[in-house]
Formats: C-alpha cells, sequence, structure tokens
C-alpha cells in the first residue's frame, strides 16, 4: 500500500502543468520569482527563457513587488517594466495574466508593446477587454453577461489566437461568447502601460505566460493554464 501511495503521488507531480518547460513558451514572468523580501524599486523581472528580461531604469518609473503576495505592483502613473526587444507572436499564440485592478477600472493595461503602437491587452473596465494587434482594428469586447471584474480582486485572463485569426478571451477559465478575428504580428514588450506611456496600469501583475504557436485549439490547454494560475 505504501508503494503505491508513493507511486501515485509521483505520478500526481510528474503531471503537474510547468509553464517553464513547455515546448511553446515563448516568455514567462513567474509569480514570486522576484524573490522573499518586497521591493520598493523593481528594475527587472526575469523572463524564465532568458529571452525577453522586463527591465525600468528609470527609478520613479519602478513598480514594487510584495514578497507575502507576490504581487509587481503599478501604481497608475506611468510605471512599467519593458523588454529591449519585442516579443513577436506571428500566427497563433496564447497570452495568459494574472492580475488585479483597482479603482476605477479604466483602461488598465495588463501587456502591450510601447515600441510599437496598436498591440495590447487591456482593461477597458469592469465587463470588457480591449484587444488591438498589429496596429489594426480595436475590439472593445463585452464579457459575459453578468460576468464583471471587481475592483482590486485577483483574476486570470488568457487571450488566444488560433490559426485562422479567431481570437478569444477565457475569464478565470470561462470562455467569454465575444471574440474577435485579428490578424498580424502581435507585438509585446512591455508590462503596465502601452505606446506611448499611456493607460497606465493601477493595479498588481502576479505572472505572465506568453506562448508561441499554440491556441485554444489543443484540448485542455487553456483549462491547464487557467489551473496552475488559481494555483499560485
Amino acid at each position: 500500500m505504501k508503494l503505491a501511495f508513493s507511486q501515485n503521488l509521483t505520478s500526481t507531480v510528474s503531471a503537474a502543468f510547468n509553464p517553464s518547460t513547455h515546448p511553446n513558451i515563448k516568455a514567462f514572468y513567474k509569480f514570486k520569482s522576484l524573490g522573499g523580501a518586497d521591493i520598493s524599486n523593481v528594475s527587472n523581472w526575469t523572463d524564465q527563457t532568458g529571452n525577453f528580461d522586463m527591465l525600468q531604469a528609470t527609478a520613479s518609473e519602478q513598480p514594487s513587488y510584495s514578497a507575502s503576495t507576490g504581487a509587481v505592483n503599478f501604481n497608475g502613473v506611468n510605471q512599467s517594466l519593458e523588454t529591449a526587444l519585442s516579443i513577436e507572436l506571428d500566427e497563433m499564440f496564447t497570452v495568459a495574466v494574472r492580475m488585479n485592478v483597482d479603482d476605477p477600472i479604466n483602461s488598465d493595461i495588463a501587456i502591450a508593446s510601447n515600441k510599437e503602437s496598436g498591440n495590447f491587452i487591456r482593461i477597458k473596465n469592469a465587463d470588457k477587454i480591449s484587444l488591438r494587434f498589429a496596429g489594426g482594428g480595436l475590439s472593445d469586447l463585452s464579457l459575459n453577461s453578468g460576468t464583471t471584474i471587481g475592483v482590486s480582486t485577483n483574476f486570470n485572463l488568457i487571450v488566444s489566437r488560433n490559426d485562422e485569426g479567431l481570437t478569444k478571451m477565457f475569464l478565470n477559465g470561462v470562455e467569454q461568447t465575444n471574440n474577435a478575428t485579428k490578424t498580424g504580428t502581435f507585438k509585446l514588450d512591455t508590462i503596465g502601460v502601452r505606446r506611448i506611456d499611456t493607460n497606465d496600469l493601477d493595479g498588481a501583475i502576479f505572472e505572465v505566460q506568453v506562448y508561441d504557436g499554440i491556441s485554444f485549439d489543443t484540448a485542455g490547454f487553456i483549462t491547464k493554464i487557467n489551473n496552475h494560475l488559481d494555483d499560485l
């Protein structure tokens, strides 16, 4: 009996979803990877892939970090972190963020480009998410009827596009009815603002995952991501 228990435990642990080792991970800003002590000025959030570290050299524009909650806190006044090179997502992709937004929820950027205009995922208000890729048209997508984002309440937002351009949103693992067809290269390089230093986030980011070449069409993928974010 003891042996069987050990085997089951090992199997459960080995089967746990790990963004760091997923073959399609493009960039990964890991929960609590900034350490076990508070940081008043965050200058670098390391990308676990080693390719796209989020940096901020200007002290007044650096967010803070709360070790107890793992929150990277943005105060809504031009605080951001930015990569040296943009993450380019040409076709299928999935972007997942665990975050919250303080009062008022008003066009707060989750992740975007501060180098290229027209590339962002934005929390427009409590029941609407704005998407814009490759400088194309803006899509303000309402959440499902009766669904809202609470002030200072943690939530998981997953945006995923398949190889036909169909782009879907998932809030806390639930697919939202409204979607969009959006093509072109989605460029990401900044957390907390979009070009140029606008729509500043007043809230917190806990983790960001960016995948290239995989979408909601892969069975179970969105559920695995959401379950991982729920467990943070």
